[in-house]
């Protein structure tokens, strides 16, 4: 799912993305631009925490020496993906499930977090990984709506 190429930076350590000087807003629920990004909190790599107590199904966990700790996945696809972009020379950063963007459809407040952030010099962009069979009407038009916004 392409997304923007605006001004960012790196964080220390995990090498968080952190959107700046953008007039999409962060952290924020009002937005004339009809989205918002909400990043992990300081400290936090994930907005939303895949290895936990009863989890419902597994994760799987990759090594990545770009970040300098663990991937946690939630399928196989996303893990080679991690894996790929690891060893890809142009990828200066990428985090799994490090933004939750909420959209306003149908009258409603919608959110989604992609799969995987990644930046390759100056470019941002947000990846969902689905399986072919697994892609339907929703999901195609929610990939839309979000590129639509996001530009």
């Amino acid at each position: 799912m392409k997304t923007y190429s605006r001004v960012l930076t790196e964080s220390a350590g995990w090498k968080s993305l952190i959107v700046a000087l953008s007039q999409i807003p962060v952290d924020g629920t009002d937005s004339a631009a009809g989205i918002s990004i909400r990043l992990p909190a300081p400290g936090e790599v994930r907005v939303r925490h895949l290895v936990h107590r009863g989890a419902p199904r597994p994760v799987t966990k990759v090594p990545s020496v770009t970040l300098g700790r663990i991937v946690q996945c939630e399928s196989v696809l996303e893990a080679d993906l991690a894996s790929i972009l690891d060893a890809c020379p142009g990828v200066t950063a990428f985090a799994e499930q490090a933004a939750e963007l909420r959209y306003w459809h149908d009258g409603n407040v919608k959110w989604h977090i992609p799969d995987f952030i990644v930046r390759t010099g100056d470019e941002v962009e947000f990846v969902e990984v689905k399986f072919a069979r697994d892609l339907n009407r929703e999901i195609r038009n929610r990939t839309q709506l979000l590129q639509d916004l996001l530009r």
